[in-house]
């Protein structure tokens, strides 16, 4: 495929572009400090991502980070169009979204991070190779690029579902009865070994469930693009080598650890003679798909002993919630803190209960490892240690279960920052959201939060959003709602069932209180 028919291919069908919580500058710094290194200062930072799209990676934190700087580039002129009217709108002086080949790029700009997602792989040879000698050439000392590629041994059978899609779909002449016919090809091979369950079967099945929630953008660039790669993560470690450069980590750094693994696997990989040899062998045990690296300067030496102690490097948020109220501190019973998705973290020790919940409650706020030990000698009724072996013992205690949670438990449960983290924001009397959110609000019902999450919105707040514009008073806003009902545009609801009249009023007043306290909270309003 030429670079030409390669920008038709996503002119056509344009990817669609997310904020990805692992790409951020927040994520790479703090791993890049975890495993021992410097790293560079978010707050200032200049970021480069190759490959942006329509740059909603790159636009929320350009919004977050008002101090750091942002250049994204994409091959699609279309994409490229798309953000920048976006970017007009928004008005943001430190982001520039260019459309320009990635083999043209030349410029001589360090950049703190650099972010390749859903590229690599997908790219001929040359073009990679290009990846890496940017990553080498642009990459500031002591800055942190991050490449996501497909790995073996996983994609061999998903790449044989691709090799049967794309001999059936090379019949067709464009490319929506292209992902038609390569739909309809995976529910056909689906139903025909529906009975079956040896491992072919299942498989087939497991993959027809998957896809049915992706979109048309990523079933096509995925699976029908002529250009998909994958390697085993020891060759692109070698090439990573090639260039001057060497692999740190994973950004999700759950994937370092062999928890997951058997007794005998654990034992047998702390035999292998470096970390490439140990997690292309857990990638073997795993029979993992996709990777998300990250890659520093080869001259870099990363310790990854973790100390429990280096927790005084961090600031900590949680978003850990107590599984029960009135939580008995003191004693040894066992108390339970549920992640989002459900996953839970238990002690016994009063020490981090009040740890964990003195987190929660300062959440979406930070608090360093001091403010921790002194709120949860707070919560128990004693004084902070004073004297420093004491201090030692009790940040050593605190510092390895807050290390294991980050390391262990889903993005985002629990993190750890290089900087302070302040999102709550006090509600004025003419609120502001940040103007992104105010846009994507109407546009998509969803909003990319500081924590470059995107958060699905109830129909009250996608109505909400856009009036928070800074010049209408909440009083105002009531208003408007009331006329909306009034117009049969919307319908309040009292317990699950329209609204009397005579309550709209009173219902919408607290439910505007409400959402406000909730934005506030979670950062989304301008002080």
């Amino acid at each position: 495929m030429t670079q030409t028919s390669k920008t038709t291919s996503y002119n056509d069908i344009p990817y669609e572009s997310f904020p990805f919580q692992q790409t951020h500058p927040d994520r790479l710094a703090t791993i890049a400090k975890l495993f021992g290194l410097q790293s560079p200062n978010v707050e200032t930072c200049k970021v480069l991502e190759i490959g942006c799209a329509s740059g909603n990676n790159l636009l929320p934190m350009a919004e977050y980070l008002p101090n750091a700087s942002f250049l994204g580039i994409d091959l699609s002129p279309n994409q490229i169009d798309e953000g920048n009217k976006l970017l007009k709108v928004l008005d943001l002086p430190n982001i520039e979204l260019r459309c320009q080949d990635i083999l043209d790029f030349n410029e001589e700009t360090k950049f703190d991070f650099i972010i390749v997602h859903g590229i690599y792989s997908w790219v001929p040879a040359p073009v990679q190779e290009k990846i890496l000698a940017i990553s080498k050439k642009n990459l500031s000392p002591d800055g942190v690029a991050y490449i996501s590629y497909n790995v073996l041994p996983g994609w061999h059978m998903r790449g044989m579902i691709r090799d049967m899609m794309l001999y059936h779909s090379g019949k067709f002449p464009d490319s929506d009865s292209k992902i038609k016919q390569a739909k309809g090809l995976l529910e056909f091979l689906s139903k025909s070994v529906q009975g079956d369950k040896n491992p072919y079967g299942l498989f087939l099945k497991s993959e027809l469930e998957i896809l049915k929630k992706q979109n048309d953008s990523y079933f096509f660039h995925e699976f029908l693009e002529e250009h998909n790669f994958p390697v085993y993560f020891h060759e692109f470690s070698s090439a990573v080598n090639r260039h001057g450069l060497k692999y740190l980590g994973d950004s999700d750094v759950r994937t370092m650890s062999t928890r997951d693994l058997t007794p005998e696997a654990q034992q047998l990989l702390t035999k292998t003679p470096s970390m490439i040899e140990t997690e292309q062998y857990m990638d073997f045990l795993r029979n993992r798909m996709f990777r998300t690296s990250l890659i520093v300067h080869d001259n870099k030496n990363p310790i990854y002993n973790l100390n429990s102690a280096a927790i005084v490097n961090f600031n900590v948020t949680s978003t850990l919630t107590p599984a029960e109220q009135n939580m008995d501190l003191h004693s040894a019973n066992p108390a339970n803190f549920i992640a989002h998705d459900g996953t839970t973290i238990g002690t016994t020790e009063p020490l981090i209960k009040a740890a964990l919940l003195c987190l929660f409650e300062s959440s979406p706020n930070s608090m360093t490892t001091a403010e921790i030990i002194e709120g949860a000698c707070k919560k128990l009724g004693s004084k902070p240690p004073v004297a420093a072996e004491e201090i030692a013992k009790v940040t050593a205690q605190i510092g390895q279960t807050l290390i294991t949670a980050y390391t262990s438990l889903p993005v985002g449960s629990l993190e750890l920052t290089t900087r302070p983290i302040n999102r709550s924001s006090p509600i004025s009397s003419k609120p502001r959201a940040f103007k992104l959110a105010q846009i994507q609000a109407g546009m998509i019902g969803m909003v990319t939060n500081p924590r470059h999450q995107m958060i699905r919105l109830g129909d009250f707040e996608k109505v909400l959003l856009p009036m928070l514009d800074g010049k209408t008073t909440i009083t105002e806003i009531n208003q408007n709602f009331k006329d909306l009902v009034n117009a049969n545009k919307i319908v309040v609801k009292d317990n699950g069932i329209q609204a009397d009249a005579t309550r709209v009023g009173e219902i919408i007043q607290q439910q505007v209180e409400n959402a406000l306290k909730t934005l506030a909270k979670n950062g989304m309003l301008v002080d």
